[in-house]
C-alpha cells in the first residue's frame, strides 16, 4: 500500500461524529479549506501535493482504489485546477462505490 493513497488526516477529529466537534474549529477548516489542517492532520493543500507526487510518479495505466476525498484531489489535479480556498468550493465525493476514469494526455499513442 502506498501512503500517498490514503484519505485525509482528519487528525484527532478522526473517528468523530461531526456533532462531536467544535462548530468554531469545523468553521474555521470550512473557511480556510486550503491551508487549516482540520484536527492538526492535514490541509487540503497537503492531501493535494501528496495526490500530485503519486500521479507524477506513475506511467502507463495504473488502477487506484482510493478515498473520495483522494480522488477529489486527484480529479482537481487532473482538470489543472488551483487548491480551493473554501470548503464550498471543493467538489462533492464520488457516489459510494462509484467507480472513475481519468486519462492524462502527455503525448502518447491516446493524443495521436
Amino acid at each position: 500500500m502506498d501512503a500517498r493513497l490514503l484519505e485525509v488526516d482528519f487528525g484527532a477529529w478522526d473517528g468523530h461524529a461531526w456533532n462531536d466537534i467544535e462548530t468554531s474549529e469545523i468553521t474555521a477548516w470550512t473557511n480556510d479549506i486550503a491551508d487549516h489542517a482540520p484536527g492538526a492532520g492535514e490541509s487540503v493543500r497537503q492531501l493535494m501535493a501528496r495526490c500530485r507526487e503519486f500521479m507524477e510518479s506513475r506511467c502507463g495505466a495504473t488502477l487506484v482504489v482510493g478515498h473520495a476525498g483522494w480522488w477529489n484531489a486527484a480529479r482537481w489535479i487532473f482538470q489543472g485546477r488551483a487548491v480551493p480556498g473554501r470548503a464550498d468550493e471543493w467538489p462533492a465525493p464520488l457516489a459510494y462505490a462509484a467507480s472513475e476514469s481519468a486519462f492524462s494526455s502527455s503525448g502518447g499513442a491516446e493524443s495521436q
